[in-house]
């Protein structure tokens, strides 16, 4: 079959259309692993290199995941809470690290787990692959190598349909397109689909807090920017594309955007030649449709579009690399019409919490989760919405 495996290492077709017992949620056996993941993850100078898996070990590390299990008990108290059983992951090819989330939330949960890496996956993807193998070649974790199998293969249908008709549950990352396809799959009807399609996200800034920031208050938030932003070339979900302002002067917005340009500087967002070429078609050919200004940068690095909230959020197609829309309002809700449920994360800076809550509980037609600037791609077991501790489980009832 046209399959490539990578764990564990020794597999063969045979034991990936096979179910597997699951194990209890939270068990120790599982907890460890995801620990020491964790640890390697830190220590390992070839994988801490990159920041997105520095942020990764941190959410795996043990004392979050103690807090993990605490909030998953005290919720279901009282309850009797099972593993789904096989969970199938389709991962995506723009964000490298989520198909481990994926995988362990669902690990912790006790399921057994096929997860398909995308076969343009990159660095990042290879050498978790690799941690997870040798630690599956640990004695005291190898019994988990039935939880666990990592495979890929290109848009073999054959091998989709065998997959998914032993499944119960799917957990589908993709594109809109990605996902029609695969959910067109049949899986039993006794299994679950949990679909992650593709969402927009935006930065909400005060001009009058950003306003008194001395030198170094503004430098920190503007790496904070972009870490959010320059991450997986901005194609994540959670990346901002659009930046929206309230009460920001032109000389406030300016001090910022140059504080961003000077982090770029020295910041690895390892962007392409293609990527430039990208930016500069999907703009000059939105300068054609639409009333735009651009906002003078040094290099193509960072590019901003200057615009209504009309444009920009109508202009839901983006080309990532380093372009921002970028937008005034006087209040929130002058956003809320513009907002439904493509729209993602909202990474903030200057807002007190009560009154972004209160913006929000108003009925706003969109948006998953808010959040401070600079953890936009940090990941949480509720995500759009779905609390996966949840969908992953099944409550049994004795009466």
């Amino acid at each position: 079959m046209d399959i490539q495996y990578f764990v564990p290492k020794q597999n063969d077709h045979k034991h990936l259309f096979r179910k597997t017992k699951p194990l209890l949620p939270f068990s120790r056996s599982v907890v460890d692993f995801v620990s020491q993941f964790s640890s390697k993850v830190v220590a390992d100078p070839g994988l801490k290199a990159y920041k997105e898996l520095i942020a990764l070990g941190f959410w795996m590390r043990k004392g979050s995941i103690q807090n993990y299990q605490k909030t998953f008990e005290i919720k279901n108290k009282g309850k009797i809470k099972l593993a789904r059983g096989t969970v199938f992951h389709i991962a995506p090819a723009n964000v490298d690290t989520i198909f481990i989330y994926s995988l362990f939330i669902s690990l912790l949960m006790g399921n057994s787990n096929i997860v398909r890496v995308s076969t343009q996956a990159g660095q990042q993807t290879e050498l978790l692959i690799h941690a997870l193998n040798d630690l599956l070649d640990e004695k005291r974790f190898a019994h988990l190598q039935e939880q666990i199998q990592i495979v890929s293969f290109g848009h073999n249908t054959e091998i989709l349909k065998k997959i998914s008709a032993i499944c119960d549950a799917r957990v589908i990352w993709g594109g809109d397109e990605t996902i029609g396809l695969i959910s067109s799959t049949p899986i039993s009807p006794k299994a679950i689909d949990i679909k992650f399609a593709n969402k927009l996200s935006f930065t909400l800034l005060n001009g009058k807090q950003i306003d008194p920031l001395n030198d170094k208050e503004i430098d920190s938030l503007a790496i904070k920017f972009v870490n959010d932003s320059y991450s997986f070339a901005q194609m994540a979900c959670s990346s901002p594309r659009f930046v929206i302002w309230m009460n920001g002067t032109e000389a406030i917005q300016k001090r910022f955007w140059d504080a961003v340009e000077k982090q770029l500087d020295s910041y690895d967002h390892q962007l392409t030649d293609m990527n430039m070429i990208n930016k500069i078609v999907f703009s000059y050919s939105l300068a054609i449709e639409r009333d735009i200004l651009f906002r003078s940068t040094q290099s193509n690095y960072l590019m901003i579009i200057r615009t209504d909230l009309q444009t920009a959020f109508c202009s839901c197609s983006h080309c990532g690399s380093g372009l921002f829309f970028e937008s005034n309002i006087d209040r929130l809700d002058a956003l809320s019409p513009f907002l439904n449920r493509d729209f993602q994360t909202v990474s903030y800076y200057g807002f007190e919490k009560n009154v972004l809550i209160e913006w929000v509980a108003n009925n706003l037609n969109g948006i998953d989760r808010i959040v401070p600037v600079g953890q936009a791609l940090d990941f949480y077991p509720v995500w759009d919405g779905f609390d996966l501790s949840e969908m992953l489980t099944r409550e049994v009832t004795v009466l």
